[in-house]
């Protein structure tokens, strides 16, 4: 089997050191120059789920059944609606998006840019990837590895490029720091300088044991304080 396919059949790397990176192989080259690439950017999670054709089309004559009395008795707010719409997951996948690699196609598209698609913090309605838990892993709500993998390799098939975004200044919320920090544990306050580690959270909201990877070679672990 090729790299990618050894890759896929072994368990979830704990960093990226532990792979053994191939040289030479086949791979889907960048352009020489960018300058002439139509780039497609979108967020995965407001893209599609690829399940439109399932769904009734808005009958407008009869706006009153899309907008149906709530499960409490009151009738559909237009701020609720809109505070779902902007703060929430909506449901768009990676396969979703394989779904559509052929209209994106025919738009002229040649690269297609995604938002980060990796693991979120599992309490926050990250829907825009900007929360990461583990640079390692998919999100569950944007799919699997292997549809990244899928999608890549229709993508390059149909020669359409791939790019991800991959936020390394910075990720989710995922630690606290020391009791009696200025500006307290969770939002200290700004400093040129660094403020002392304090622990780690879990995948929800609570101190639990954690195993947190770096993308580095180092693997981090921290237990939940007495």
């Amino acid at each position: 089997m090729g790299f990618v396919e050894d890759t896929m059949a072994a368990p979830r790397p704990d960093a990226v050191a532990a792979l053994d990176l191939p040289r030479r192989q086949h791979y889907h080259p960048s352009p020489a120059s960018w300058q002439d690439e139509v780039v497609y950017f979108l967020l995965v999670d407001r893209f599609t789920d690829g399940a439109e054709n399932t769904r009734p089309l808005l009958d407008r004559s009869r706006l009153t059944n899309a907008r149906p009395t709530q499960a409490n008795g009151e009738p559909w707010r237009w701020d609720a609606w809109a505070m779902s719409g902007s703060d929430r997951y909506q449901g768009g996948t990676l396969a979703g998006l394989t779904s559509k690699l052929d209209y994106l196609q025919g738009l002229g598209v040649t690269a297609v840019w995604l938002s980060p698609v990796f693991r979120q913090r599992g309490h926050l309605d990250t829907y825009d990837g900007y929360g990461v838990q583990d640079f390692l892993e998919v999100d569950p709500r944007f799919g699997s590895r292997d549809d990244l993998v899928e999608l890549v390799r229709q993508a390059h098939q149909r020669g359409l490029r791939v790019l991800l975004d991959v936020i390394f200044n910075h990720s989710g919320a995922n630690w606290l720091y020391p009791a009696g920090t200025p500006g307290g544990e969770r939002k200290p306050v700004y400093t040129t300088g660094r403020r002392p580690f304090g622990e780690w959270l879990g995948d929800r909201r609570g101190l639990v044991e954690l195993t947190c990877w770096s993308t580095q070679s180092s693997t981090y672990r921290a237990r939940r304080s007495p």
